[in-house]
């Protein structure tokens, strides 16, 4: 492979995880890549399109709004979270379709490598989709009914077999995506959990433990640091998802472990620490704030004081998250 291409989406809101993971595959891809990014508002596009980094190519949503009108009928019956669960294949395709790369890599957007990404593209081989699954603890297999597959990072060749996922994946979200569980379907995310039926040999569920790793399935491995390199089970961690990470100001960050009962210690604090001071850097205290996008987390001043002094209780309170 000559290079790679991957794709995100965010907001102003996001727009310093974003950064965040282009920092970290700029830092351990070995090989050139490019990162498309599909900003959500006008405020992340202007800030993106005034940046210096060339593989960094910002698309606005207005564009794929063009490019598929019938993204306007779902924008107008659903939430505005739910048609961002919407845009999950039709951002990949787009850019399958526009800039015709040989794979598609999707990642969400609050990601960050710790090693190389080849060793995805190695599991992946000759094969056209690549998959994730969540790897939920036994305590925790009821979560499931949200899907057994996390949408958090995708591959899709681009031949058959990748584009006919894209399609029909596309159609469903268009269809039905909502931010709730009905019929055996939730957001965008269910809908996977039919794919290793539907492609057969055609698909790669990863086998590494240091890939997806995150909140929901790093309770009671081992995790360890070593000269700045992270570890699970002694195998290096290819990325970390930091999903539900609070940011709140510049003394006090949440990191959202306490709601997989996954107790703090050091070696995984260090981990959140790392990549805290890599948002301060990417101005993740600057970001305009836009209202939270699922109403009643933390998106008022109770709400996030609620959050902060749950973070006392169940002790997953960062305190000056940037020093």
């Amino acid at each position: 492979m000559k290079n790679y291409s991957f794709c995100t989406y965010c907001d102003i809101n996001y727009l310093p995880r974003a950064l965040t993971l282009y920092d970290s595959l700029a830092k351990h891809c070995e090989i050139p890549f490019n990162l498309y990014i599909l900003c959500l508002d006008e405020e992340s596009y202007s800030n993106l399109s005034n940046r210096s980094e060339y593989n960094i190519i910002p698309i606005s949503l207005n564009v794929l709004e063009k490019e598929y009108p019938e993204l306007l009928i779902a924008k107008s019956n659903r939430s505005l979270i739910e048609y961002y669960f919407t845009l999950s294949p039709i951002f990949p395709l787009f850019i399958i379709e526009k800039y015709n790369p040989n794979i598609i890599t999707y990642l969400d957007a609050d990601l960050m490598f710790f090693s190389s990404p080849s060793t995805i593209y190695e599991e992946l081989g000759d094969k056209s989709i690549y998959i994730i699954e969540h790897r939920f603890r036994d305590k925790f297999k009821g979560h499931e009914i949200s899907g057994i597959f996390n949408v958090q990072c995708q591959l899709f060749r681009n031949n058959k077999a990748g584009l006919d996922c894209l399609h029909r994946w596309k159609a469903q979200t268009l269809d039905w995506c909502y931010d709730r569980h009905e019929e055996g379907k939730f957001a965008d995310q269910k809908y996977l959990d039919e794919w290793p039926h539907l492609y057969g040999s055609d698909l790669v569920i990863s086998k590494n433990i240091g890939v997806g790793v995150a909140p929901w399935n790093i309770d009671q491995e081992e995790v360890r640091e070593s000269e700045g390199n992270f570890y699970i089970n002694n195998i290096p961690i290819v990325f970390y998802h930091f999903h539900g990470l609070k940011v709140f100001n510049k003394f006090l960050a949440k990191t959202g472990l306490s709601g997989y009962h996954t107790d703090q210690y050091k070696e995984i604090e260090t981990l959140y620490r790392y990549y805290l001071i890599k948002l301060f850097q990417n101005g993740v205290l600057n970001s305009k704030k836009k209202k939270n996008l699922r109403p009643g987390n933390y998106g008022n001043f109770f709400g996030s004081l609620r959050l902060a002094l749950s973070g006392v209780k169940y002790k997953d309170n960062i305190y000056r998250p940037f020093k």
